[in-house]
């Protein structure tokens, strides 16, 4: 039962990965997708980087967005990878492309949203409160130091009573309909999905909304113009090729981030780190 479980699970992530990789084929970018994606970076600047929190278009309260990651600083030869694979996709595209990269040192994981940047959550353990959405997202309140020190300490029982994450692997690489560069990996024992689960009853006034596959973020188009055909079919090739180098890579985790995200979406901001199993050896 528990091994068609994994198996189910992992059929899961790569029929998505593949539905994601077919739609950009066939559809190219999402441009709508990017046009609202697009004011949440400074795009006048070099690189295009991503505002903060309180200066995004609708400015959020401080401390709203809080997340658990994974971060791949304990696989130096996937962020080696990754770093190629940005600069290769960034070259095909057309001239005067506005892309924001990534910064190899902020590549990870999501795991769990407490609260998200666009549905925050002042308390993300107390059950969810219908009225609570019919807040605009800029009028809500950020969270107070003890309702975060009460998530920390959540997290943390829950990540450092399980075993360090050793069976994830690198499954694709797909460049998506709303611009998004991903390395895409599954779980053979499925362990990233008991820590989900895991976190959602832990905190049961998190967003609904939470990510259900398992990605790294390498890049984002940020210009809303279509791709022509040809295009999209030469970066297509350029993500099967490192598809086929890097299938299989395996990324090792002994350790997850708690992190108060003050910049869109680069988990920029404090992080603390929290150790897998380090109960067994305080028990």
């Amino acid at each position: 039962m528990t091994s068609i479980s994994h198996l189910s699970e992992v059929e899961r992530w790569l029929n998505c990965y593949n539905t994601m990789a077919t739609d950009f084929g066939e559809h190219g970018l999402n441009i709508d997708f990017i046009r609202d994606l697009r004011p949440n970076h400074d795009t006048s600047a070099v690189g295009s980087p991503p505002l903060t929190y309180l200066t995004i278009p609708s400015p959020l309260a401080e401390r709203a967005v809080r997340l658990c990651v994974l971060p791949l600083e304990d696989s130096a030869d996937v962020v080696h990878s990754a770093i190629q694979v940005t600069q290769a996709i960034k070259a095909l595209l057309p001239a005067g492309t506005q892309v924001y990269a990534n910064a190899p040192e902020r590549l990870h994981i999501t795991v769990f949203h407490m609260s998200r940047p666009d549905d925050p959550r002042p308390s993300s353990m107390t059950a969810h409160d219908e009225a609570l959405t019919a807040v605009p997202i800029s009028n809500r309140r950020g969270p107070t130091d003890e309702e975060v020190a009460d998530e920390l300490a959540a997290m943390t029982s829950i990540v450092q009573h399980m075993p360090p994450l050793e069976h994830l692997e690198v499954s694709s690489v797909v460049l998506t309909d709303t611009g998004t560069l991903l390395l895409c990996s599954i779980d053979r024992r499925a362990d990233i999905t008991r820590l989900r689960h895991s976190l959602r009853a832990a905190f049961p006034g998190a967003p609904k909304k939470q990510a259900n596959i398992i990605h790294t973020t390498l890049l984002r188009i940020l210009s809303p113009v279509q791709l022509p055909p040809a295009s999209r079919a030469t970066i297509q090739k350029e993500c099967d090729q490192w598809t086929e180098r890097l299938r299989g890579t395996r990324l090792s985790f002994r350790k997850a981030w708690y992190v108060i995200e003050t910049v869109f979406s680069t988990i920029e901001g404090d992080q603390v780190e929290v150790v897998f199993g380090s109960a067994a050896a305080v028990e």
